[in-house]
């Protein structure tokens, strides 16, 4: 199509990584060869959320013995009037991180190996999803969604241990990933910019459920970010 030079590439992580230490990397070599063939920039984007692999959840040998919190929710806050379920671990969940980092190892390995890293020239930073590759988590209730197979999210988190400090540290181990594996890259990031719109739990730093949804949710995150990338070669966009 002229004028477009640049593609994002959507990666599921339960489709690259179906089994624990084997990869599928079928999807991915076909659509970078197509990008490289069309002289296009790629932007990768993998997918946690409901993309978590099952095993992330079992014991070792065969999983990583990562916590798993189940939610139902509803696309769009219950205007979809349609329900799925999805299983994923906590932000801070360190069998979730280090399978996490794992992955973006073997990522950053195979593109290179198979002479495509260079068409990369942009990364989405993800891992706190819910079932897009925005930031977010499951946040929805019964209440605010009129669906009755919608979970109460906020009292899951809050039994899970949820605080925004502890996102904050599990997004903190996230983002040093990233330029780990892709230090010459650069880094873009999806957010629901409305406060509205249930992204995150309504849960404070003492771990109580206020019922409000809090303003700015993605502010600390996206400093935390631009921090973090300051001064280094790879930077948020």
């Amino acid at each position: 199509m002229p004028g477009v030079d640049g593609c994002v590439l959507g990666l599921s992580w339960s489709n690259i990584e179906p089994t624990i230490g084997s990869n599928n990397w079928q999807d991915l070599d076909l659509w970078m060869s197509n990008a490289v063939a069309a002289n296009l920039k790629v932007n990768v984007s993998v997918r946690a959320g409901n993309d978590t692999p099952s095993w992330l959840f079992l014991p070792a040998p065969n999983g990583a013995g990562a916590t798993p919190l189940t939610f139902g929710y509803s696309p769009k806050d219950g205007l979809t009037t349609n329900c799925q379920v999805e299983t994923i671990a906590a932000p801070w969940d360190t069998n979730f991180l280090t399978a996490w980092d794992v992955m973006l190892a073997k990522l950053s390995t195979h593109l290179k190996n198979k002479g495509t890293y260079d068409a990369v020239k942009l990364l989405r930073l993800t891992g706190i999803n819910r079932d897009t590759a925005e930031l977010h988590l499951p946040a929805q209730t019964a209440n605010s969604t009129g669906l009755d197979c919608v979970s109460n999210a906020p009292l899951i988190w809050k039994t899970a241990g949820y605080t925004p400090s502890n996102l904050l540290s599990g997004w903190s181990s996230i983002l040093a990933s990233f330029p780990t594996h892709f230090p010459d890259k650069s880094f873009s990031v999806a957010i629901i910019a409305k406060t509205n719109d249930n992204a995150f739990p309504p849960i404070n730093d003492d771990g109580v459920i206020t019922n409000v949804v809090p303003a700015e949710q993605n502010r600390p995150l996206l400093a935390l970010a631009s921090q973090m990338f300051r001064g280094t070669s790879g930077h948020p966009e």
